[in-house]
């Protein structure tokens, strides 16, 4: 048998009234705070001053090289809901699963304007290794 949010805000000495609101505190909180979890550093890379960069003017090749493996592990870091996520009366699996879509695109879309930009001024996109 599944527990209720109401009978676990009830089993911890919180009512009704109460519960609305800490609710909608929560929900606040993660719409307008997206950097709760974390300020994003720990997708830093370090590079070694004897490592060269590399030329790709091919996005297909940088992605799947690089880029792929980059894009899901940043995606899966959810530090925040969208307000239409947060809102829908789903399971919280599947409001991370349709969260962790969202971010996916957005980096992919962000990683394909960097590359372009990069390709158009300079003619081949930088990247170390």
């Amino acid at each position: 048998m599944a527990l209720s949010r109401r009978d676990a805000l009830k089993a911890i000495g919180v009512g009704a009234p109460a519960a609305g609101f800490i609710a909608e505190k929560i929900k606040r909180d993660m719409v307008l705070n997206p950097g709760i979890a974390g300020d994003g550093n720990h997708l830093a890379e370090t590079t070694s001053a004897s490592d060269g960069p590399l030329k790709f003017t091919s996005f297909a090749d940088w992605f799947k090289r690089f880029g792929c493996n980059r894009a899901k592990n940043e995606a899966n870091q959810i530090s925040g809901f969208d307000g239409d996520i947060i809102d829908m009366h789903l399971p919280m699996v599947t409001k991370i699963r349709m969260q962790r879509a969202r971010n996916y695109t957005r980096i992919l879309e962000r990683q394909k304007h960097q590359f372009s930009n990069e390709l158009s001024t300079k003619g081949w996109f930088t990247w170390w290794a």
